[in-house]
């Protein structure tokens, strides 16, 4: 799994599409993951042959987690990661070998795929050969080059450490662009969202989609760990656990977790869960881009962590309490943000 992961990741750098028969492989192999997590880390929900939607790590051994923003397409985010060094008190080293040594998890907000505003002139210019009929043209190429690879770098992330790392679902996980299932269409810049459905179509053939849509599917909705809260999006409303767990197949649940806009959410909803969990920490999501190295909504409760133009990571650490201003790291060789 290791020499995928950099096979992949040279193909990037090489501006080289993964292979089919690789995809589909490891999209089957990330999908057997998620379907047999221990049900100490993903509660089973009441409906059979439905996992549950919420991961819960305060029933396990504590350790810190590392919590991810939207990646959108940037494949050097995740070997950046990896080769991270961190020196907390209560975890220190290079995270690939913390993962290795299972001293630590990673909790990443989802949106893998579409660059957006970083790529905004590819998109325009995709979407013209996508107008003339050619939705497989070289923007789009470029564009996938960078989603699919790490789309790869993740889903080999989940096979690698099945125990220490977990990816959320995100609004952008809809290979489909399907309206339904708390999923809507996507587009921003062009028709990014059918533009990257017909282009999968096209390269990779139905079957392949399907199983990057099982993938998607799969994906939990939130996690509770041992400072508090993450999901992709500010929380609409306040969730149970229990509606959590169950909240696979409630498109409501899906769509509240994964869409809500600033100012969008009931104002109490993250206070209101963080108090059923039973936690006094904190709420952390990405979704909506923030100018700084955070951004705090909902009297403080709300941690918004999702600056595209930065690679920062929040480390949630055990054995202190949490300081943004200390535990926000960039991820960047030699970026001390």
């Amino acid at each position: 799994m290791k020499k995928l992961f950099e096979s992949v990741t040279h193909n990037c750098q090489q501006h080289l599409l993964v292979q089919k028969e690789e995809l589909a492989l490891l999209c089957e192999k990330a999908i057997h993951v998620l379907e047999t997590y221990s049900q100490d880390i993903r509660p089973c929900s009441d409906f059979e042959g439905v996992p549950g939607g919420l991961l819960d790590f305060t029933k396990v051994q504590k350790k810190p987690v590392i919590i991810v923003p939207d990646l959108h397409a940037r494949p050097d985010f995740i070997p950046n990661l990896f080769n991270c060094d961190i020196t907390f008190s209560d975890c220190s080293g290079k995270i690939f070998k913390l993962l290795e040594e299972d001293r630590i998890r990673i909790v990443l907000v989802g949106d893998i795929l579409h660059s957006e505003k970083r790529q905004k002139e590819r998109w325009i210019a995709a979407s013209k050969d996508y107008i003339n009929g050619n939705p497989c043209g070289k923007a789009m190429q470029e564009e996938m080059i960078e989603g699919l690879g790490t789309l790869m770098q993740v889903m080999t992330g989940i096979c690698m450490f099945p125990s220490n790392f977990f990816c959320l679902k995100g609004n952008h996980e809809n290979i489909k662009n399907e309206l339904g299932n708390g999923n809507y269409p996507f587009k921003k810049f062009a028709f990014e969202g059918e533009m990257t459905y017909r282009f999968m179509q096209e390269w990779y053939g139905d079957s392949v989609v399907e199983s990057v849509s099982r993938y998607e599917k799969l994906l939990p909705l939130a996690c509770f760990h041992h400072k508090g809260i993450i999901s992709h999006a500010e929380p609409l409303k306040a969730y149970s656990q229990k509606q959590i767990i169950n909240g696979m197949t409630d498109d409501s649940i899906i769509e509240g977790l994964t869409w809500t806009a600033n100012d969008e959410a009931e104002c109490t909803s993250v206070e209101k869960m963080l108090s059923s969990f039973g936690s006094d920490a904190f709420y952390t999501g990405g979704h909506r881009v923030i100018c700084d190295d955070y951004a705090l909504r909902q009297n403080g409760r709300y941690i918004q962590i999702h600056n595209p133009q930065k690679e920062n990571i929040l480390f949630v650490p055990v054995d202190e309490d949490l300081d943004l201003n200390k535990h926000i790291i960039s991820v960047i060789p030699g970026d001390k943000k």
